[in-house]
This record gives structure tokens, sequence and C-alpha cells, in this order.
């Protein structure tokens, strides 16, 4: 009896009970986590692995295919759910439902060294009204340019500099 109060203590938690259909609507994509409740539509495995795991695109190889197919989920929790915990099970869903399988490794990738220019730094404040800066983090909004010397942002803020910088817009590794 002890043993299987020690193997239910050690499973993973899963939902009480989940849907999964393909999405066949084309609507948006939406995820959304209230108390016990999951929802996510028009969602590929991929955004629900960066979910489930807790990383970003760039950690994750050899499966492509996994950000084509796009599905609708509804699943319930015997209680409310804190983060840590909704990640969990969407790992045991992920397996379950999906058969993934997870490898984890450390490989050396290119990295960024962000040093303060000789002479101090060369940040200014902009000329440019706070409220005319766009706020939504795209490629657009996120507007730098290769120079000679590195690369140029003007009219940003430091919030679209930081977002753009991590999604490897300019991939010149430190000391290349």
């Amino acid at each position: 009896m002890l043993m299987a109060a020690m193997a239910s203590i050690a499973q993973a938690p899963v939902f009480e009970v989940a849907s999964i259909k393909p999405d066949t609507t084309g609507r948006r994509m939406s995820v959304e986590s209230s108390g016990d409740r999951f929802t996510a539509f028009d969602v590929g495995l991929g955004p629900l692995v960066l979910m489930a795991y807790d990383v970003n695109v760039r950690q994750i190889s050899g499966v492509d295919h996994i950000f084509g197919d796009r599905y609708d989920i509804v699943a319930k929790a015997e209680h409310r759910m804190r983060s840590a915990e909704l990640r969990q099970m969407l790992q045991s869903l992920l397996a379950d439902r999906f058969k993934l399988q997870v490898h984890w490794e450390t490989r050396e990738v290119p990295e960024y060294s962000l040093t303060i220019a000789k002479g101090g730094p060369k940040l200014r404040h902009s000329d440019r009204p706070d409220d005319d800066i766009p706020r939504v983090q795209t490629t657009e909004s996120a507007g730098g340019r290769e120079t000679p010397s590195g690369v140029s942002y003007t009219h940003e803020s430091m919030g679209d500099f930081a977002w753009a910088l991590s999604r490897g817009m300019h991939r010149r590794p430190a000391g290349g």
C-alpha cells in the first residue's frame, strides 16, 4: 500500500479531462488558462511545447513539423492550477495524446556580448515622443539595421531592442 501511494505522488499531474480536435475554423490562435481550465484554439504543437517546457523556439531542433497542424484543445483539471503545474499537465498531455518524447542536451551556440563602447555608452534618449514609439513587438517595430560597426537602432524602446536581439534578428556571434 505504501508503494502505491509513493507511485501516485511521483506521477506527473494530468488533466481530469481533455478534448483535442483538429482546428477547422482558421480563426486566430488563442491560449488561455484560468482556474481549473485550459483552452487553446488554432494552436500548433510547437507553441504548446514552448509553453509546456518553458523554452524558446531556438532551443528546439529537429521538429519543424510540430509547427504545422493546428488544434483546438479544451482541458479541465481537478483543481485550480498554478503555472508550474499547468506546464507539467501540458507535458503529460503532449506525451499521452501526441506521443511526444523529449531529449535534453547541451549545445554550444553563438551568443551576443553586449559591452560598453570605448568612451562610454552611446545611448541617447530619443527626441521622439514616448507615445509615438511602437509598443507592438514585431520585426517592423524593432527596426535595427546593420552598420559597418554593428547594429544601429533608432527611436526604439529598450524592450523592443531586447526583443529583437532575443529573436536572433542579427546573428553575429561574439567576436565575429
